[in-house]
């Protein structure tokens, strides 16, 4: 998710592919470049109960309480965005097996 606007609460989702700095996007396809610097990363899983939440609607507010308990906030300076991965090893085996999966996320 990226260029993100508070006030209107509007973002650009674009689902895509991390390559190395300075690749080149095939015509057709945008690209945004992400200056380097350091990111929160959260494994997120639903959970039973009153706490088992959407992960993907939830992903960001998880993330976020969770990097603040550790003493960090978010840092827009790089541009306001974040990720999602599905990975085949947490999100898609599981998913195929029946199994909860888990949502890797990452915030600035």
């Amino acid at each position: 998710m990226g260029d993100f606007n508070p006030p209107d609460i509007h973002f650009t989702y674009l689902a895509g592919v991390m390559f190395e700095a300075d690749t080149p996007a095939p015509e057709g396809f945008i690209f945004r470049d992400i200056e380097a610097g350091e990111l929160a990363h959260a494994l997120i899983q639903n959970t039973e109960g009153p706490e088992g939440e959407e992960i993907h609607a939830q992903a960001s507010g998880f993330t976020n309480r969770m990097a603040q308990e550790q003493g960090y906030e978010y840092d827009g300076s790089r541009g306001l965005f974040e990720m999602e991965y599905q990975s085949f090893e947490r999100f898609y085996t599981p998913l195929a097996r029946g199994e909860q999966p888990i949502l890797d996320f990452y915030s600035p």
